[in-house]
């Protein structure tokens, strides 16, 4: 939400971090203006899930800026919850309904001694990665719509004091491209530009795809060792195309289309 009012795609890993969960100190909030594109009266209402997490503090103003109604989904909800809802709880399902009812499965503890539990264990480092490409594929491909789905490749090498890693290619199959678990599912026939770019028979023969100048949009690119330790946190989930649907707000999929996605992830969750 807060990339369409500032027209630019936003990191990933700010969506994932709970700020409540850091010991370190919590990010500033980020400045909302208003965008005359997405005016205050834009939404009706305003689905919130994992609404636990950091409404409270980094993302509360982008709900303020809206003149909409809140819905708030959560299956651990805390005190700030029921506070920022004015304890007003539309449905609770607990636990132990959702196990009388079938949905949910009770459980029992049981504790197992070994070995290793008894006497403990010696962890030594007899093995090293060579972690070599990366494919980034859409979301919800896998499980459900939002989850992402990271493919590592690597070799196993002996262990030794230098990195074997001395680059990453990744492709990215993520940033503009649509799939969905049944009408529209991913197949092998997506990927053959990838196996092209991944050339199976040599890998260490590879060209880039993307050129800053001549193929901005290219999918298929490396960044070297020292670049990705430059990165906050040594991140990963790294990518450089532009997302088209933030970058033009006028070409957003019909509603049709995006009623019947939500429909289908709806069903697809429920089977």
């Amino acid at each position: 939400m807060y990339s369409i009012l500032k027209g630019e795609e936003l990191d990933d890993a700010l969506e994932e971090l709970n700020p409540a969960e850091q010991l370190t100190r919590p990010k500033e909030p980020k400045p909302v203006v208003y965008n005359p594109r997405v005016p205050i009266e834009f939404f009706d209402f305003i689905i919130i899930d994992e609404c636990h997490r950091s409404i409270y503090n980094l993302w509360q103003q982008l709900l303020d800026y809206f003149d909409a109604y809140l819905i708030g989904l959560t299956a651990t909800p805390d005190n700030r919850t029921y506070g920022f809802f004015k304890q007003n709880v539309v449905s609770h399902y607990d636990h132990e309904r959702a196990v009388a009812d079938g949905v949910n499965v009770g459980n029992e503890i049981y504790t197992i001694d070994t070995q290793i539990t008894k006497r403990g264990a010696e962890l030594k480092a007899r093995q090293q990665i060579e972690l070599h490409t990366i494919l980034r594929l859409p979301t919800g491909i896998f499980y459900a719509n939002g989850v992402k789905a990271n493919v590592l490749f690597f070799d196993n090498r002996p262990a030794q004091k230098e990195p074997w890693t001395k680059a990453v290619w990744i492709y990215d199959y993520r940033t503009n491209i649509h799939h969905t678990l049944k009408k529209k599912p991913m197949r092998l026939e997506h990927l053959q530009e990838f196996i092209a770019c991944y050339n199976p028979q040599n890998r260490h023969d590879r060209k880039e795809s993307w050129k800053p100048e001549t193929n901005p949009q290219g999918r298929w690119r490396q960044y070297d060792y020292k670049e990705i330790l430059a990165r906050d946190k040594t991140s990963l989930d790294i990518f450089w195309l532009k997302d088209k649907s933030l970058a033009d707000l006028d070409n957003l999929p019909d509603p049709e289309n995006l009623a019947e996605e939500i429909i289908e992830n709806i069903e697809a969750g429920v089977e």
